[in-house]
C-alpha cells in the first residue's frame, strides 16, 4: 500500500483484533480493522467464505456478517474487502462491478458475490487489471492440475481510482494452496482552499474628508519607510501593496458599510417623498372640501335670494293697495 502525498504514518486501531475461537475461524466482524488517518480512516474487512462443501445457510450467514461489518464503517471512508470468497466471478465484464480481466467461468457463488457487490457499491479490484494468467489465479489444487481465481480484493466504488494495480505472486512460498494477492493503493484527496475575500474600500470618502485624507497620507508615508530596507523587487511590491491596503483598512470604512449608508440615505429620500405626497394629497383634499363648502354656501345664498324675491312678488300681487 503506497502512502499519500503527506508523510503521516498509518496507525492501527486495535479495538477489533483478529481472533480465532475454538469452534472455528473468527467472524467477519471480528476480522475488520480500521486504520486511523486524517482526514479519513481506512476500513479493511478480511473475509474467509465457507468451502464448496458448505451449506447455503453458511453462505447466507457469511454475507450477513459481511453486511454487519460494513455497516460499522462510515460511508465516507474508504472501504477495502479482501480474502477468500470461494467464488468464481468469471472473465466477463458485469456493469462496473467485475472487469473483463478475470479468470475461469462464473459459478453460482460468483453470482452471489456479484449481487452483493452491486447492492453495496463495491467493485472487485483484481478483475480490472490486465495480467498474464499466472498472475490471476489465486488457488491451486493438490498436484497443480486445477487453478482458480477465488481470492479477491474489493474496494468501494467511490474510491475505485485509488486502486492502481492488483496481481498475484505465485512464486511466493507461503506454505498454502493459496497464493498472495497484492494491490497498490494511492488515495489522494483534493484540498479545499478558502479563497481570500477582497475587502472593497470606500475611497471616495478621502475626497470629502480632509482630516481623514491627511491621516491616510501620514500612515502611508510611515509604511513606505520600510521599502528602503527591502532588496528584491518582489518583496518591495508585496510591501508596497500591503502598506496601501492595511493603511486603507485602518483609516477607512469598508465598501459594505458605505452601501449601508447609501441604503439609509435612500430610505430617507423615500420617506421624504412619501411625506411630501401625503401633504400634497391632504392639501388637495382640503382645497376640494373648501370649494365644495363655498359652492354650498353660494347655493344657499342663491336659494335664499330666490325665496325672498318670490315672497315679495306674492305680496306685490296680493296687495292691490300697493299699486
Amino acid at each position: 500500500m503506497s502512502k499519500t502525498a503527506n508523510n503521516q504514518s498509518w496507525k492501527l486501531d486495535s479495538r477489533k483484533p483478529i481472533t480465532t475461537s475454538k469452534k472455528g475461524p473468527a467472524s467477519v466482524a471480528d476480522q475488520s480493522r480500521s486504520i486511523a488517518r486524517k482526514p479519513l480512516d481506512l476500513n479493511i474487512i478480511q473475509v474467509y467464505a465457507p468451502t464448496t462443501c458448505s451449506s447455503e445457510e453458511d453462505i447466507e450467514k457469511i454475507y450477513e456478517e459481511l453486511e454487519t461489518a460494513k455497516k460499522q464503517c462510515k460511508p465516507q471512508n474508504p472501504l477495502i474487502i479482501m480474502g477468500d470468497f470461494n467464488a468464481k466471478v468469471g472473465q466477463e465484464k458485469v456493469d462496473d462491478i467485475v472487469g473483463n480481466h478475470g479468470l475461469d467461468i462464473k459459478n453460482e457463488r460468483g453470482e452471489k458475490s456479484i449481487e452483493w457487490c452491486h447492492t453495496n457499491n463495491i467493485i472487485i479490484g483484481n478483475t480490472w487489471f490486465q495480467q498474464p494468467p499466472r498472475r490471476k489465479w489465486t488457488w491451486e489444487s493438490p498436484g497443480g492440475e486445477t487453478k482458480n481465481q477465488i481470492d479477491y480484493i474489493m474496494i468501494s466504488k467511490r474510491f475505485r481510482n485509488a486502486l492502481l494495480a492488483a496481481k498475484t505472486y505465485p512464486s511466493a512460498d507461503c506454505y498454502s494452496d493459496h497464493v498472495p494477492v497484492a494491490a497498490k493503493f494511492k488515495l489522494q484527496l483534493k484540498k479545499t482552499r478558502k479563497l481570500p475575500t477582497n475587502i472593497k474600500l470606500d475611497l471616495a470618502i478621502l475626497k470629502t474628508n480632509q482630516s481623514l485624507r491627511e491621516k491616510y497620507q501620514i500612515s502611508v508615508q510611515n509604511k513606505f519607510e520600510a521599502l528602503k530596507e527591502v532588496g528584491k523587487i518582489e518583496e518591495q511590491w508585496e510591501t508596497f501593496k500591503s502598506a496601501l491596503t492595511e493603511t486603507a483598512t485602518e483609516n477607512n470604512q469598508p465598501y459594505e458599510s458605505c452601501h449601508q449608508n447609501i441604503a439609509t440615505d435612500s430610505n430617507a429620500e423615500v420617506i421624504l417623498v412619501v411625506v411630501v405626497v401625503v401633504v400634497v394629497v391632504v392639501v388637495v383634499v382640503v382645497v376640494v372640501v373648501v370649494e365644495v363648502v363655498v359652492v354650498v354656501v353660494v347655493l344657499v345664498i342663491v336659494v335664499v335670494d330666490v325665496a325672498a324675491i318670490l315672497h315679495w312678488t306674492m305680496i306685490f300681487i296680493s296687495d292691490k293697495s300697493f299699486l
